[in-house]
């Protein structure tokens, strides 16, 4: 579990300097609401967090009841049976936009965070913006390690997680209809 210090460290909002940021959008063909209620709650997260060059997938996951409202906690159970507990810091309906992080694996990372931005496009679809900041620790290793992550894995990990979030949310869209 998060302290109260690391949710007030890793709430920061997203840096000007896009180094340690991916950004990846699609546009998914359901309307804004249902998006905004379902991406991720009621995804299968198994379909997007799948296995990638040598990292894991999501197996499992377990949910707060209050998920995704800001404090709850989505735990990740991986394929390799490592856990990862993602909290939210924010979720703000009027913006449509969220933030959650958690400390990752790799000890030379501050955190990591994620930012959904929400958005109806004029045909009645949603645009979904997923905003990734690998924060390293301020020394030379790190801010490597950071840059060699981004480029190599995670700009390609969360461009197949955006499109399986995408599939998922139409999947789940023409499935409720």
């Amino acid at each position: 579990m998060l302290t109260p210090q690391q949710i007030q460290e890793m709430s920061a909002d997203l840096p000007v300097d896009p180094t340690y940021v991916v950004t990846n959008t699609a546009v998914i063909d359901a309307p804004l609401d249902f998006v905004w209620e379902n991406l991720p709650r009621n995804l299968d997260i198994s379909r997007i967090m799948r296995p990638y060059r040598g990292l894991p997938g999501a197996a499992d996951w377990v949910v707060t009841p209050d998920f995704p409202e800001e404090g709850s906690t989505i735990v990740y159970t991986m394929t390799d049976g490592s856990t990862i507990t993602e909290t939210i810091f924010k979720r703000d309906p009027a913006a449509h936009h969220y933030v959650y992080g958690y400390l990752p694996p790799m000890p030379i990372f501050e955190f990591w965070q994620g930012n959904l931005f929400y958005s109806a496009t004029p045909d009645g679809r949603t645009e979904v913006t997923w905003r990734y900041w690998i924060k390293p620790r301020n020394n030379l290793i790190s801010k490597l390690g950071a840059r060699l992550l981004k480029h190599f894995i995670w700009r390609h990990y969360t461009a197949r997680g955006i499109t399986g979030m995408k599939a998922e949310a139409e999947r789940l869209y023409r499935d409720q209809a």
